[in-house]
């Protein structure tokens, strides 16, 4: 993994809560990765080969094994480690191999303020290397009381840095393609 690229997304809220400052293409960059899945995992029996196949944005098929499992977060280790902050599913073990299609993202500060400092939490945080950022360009649009992106209009155009008090009128979201820089990961930032 220390050579391969991958695509995590971030939204501009994470910034300006000031969790992290402005990202640039070329930076190093900590921090941990959190995972969605909207239509869970299932585990998968037999050899279990870590991978992240991206899909579209920072939305990947993924295969990993259950490292980390508490009472309101779970740890997957997809050749990097992500964690979820949510009850962890019953069915489901640490050590078992699960796959589905997930959301790859910057943790926004769940991991680095809380549950780094948990007893057995795995160290999670990892220096990066910015190597792209793209921002979303799909206009909003309204849906019943909402307003969502227009779907039908998806795309992305490449930026030399956030800034997230701006971009998109302040509701921009990020896809940063990142090359983890070393191996070794920690409780810390």
């Amino acid at each position: 993994m220390t050579h391969q690229s991958i695509s995590v997304g971030l939204a501009s809220w994470i910034i300006q809560d000031g969790n992290y400052a402005n990202f640039r293409v070329g930076q190093d960059a900590a921090f941990a990765l959190e995972f969605y899945t909207a239509s869970g995992m299932r585990r998968v029996y037999g050899p279990c080969n870590q991978q992240l196949t991206l899909l579209a944005g920072a939305e990947y098929e993924a295969t990993g094994h259950i490292i980390h499992m508490d009472d309101d977060w779970w740890v997957i280790d997809f050749g990097v480690p992500a964690f979820r902050q949510e009850r962890p599913p019953q069915n489901l073990n640490v050590g078992d191999c699960v796959q589905g299609d997930i959301y790859l993202g910057i943790d926004p500060f769940f991991y680095f303020e809380r549950l780094a400092s948990m007893p057995g939490s795995p160290a999670l945080i990892a220096d990066w290397k910015v190597e792209r950022i793209q921002m979303q360009t799909a206009l909003f649009i309204r849906q019943g009381d909402v307003m969502v992106r227009d779907e039908a209009m998806i795309g992305w155009c490449d930026i030399a840095e956030t800034d997230a008090l701006k971009d998109d009128g302040g509701l921009a979201e990020y896809v940063l393609t990142c090359r983890k820089i070393e191996q070794s990961q920690r409780h810390s930032r």
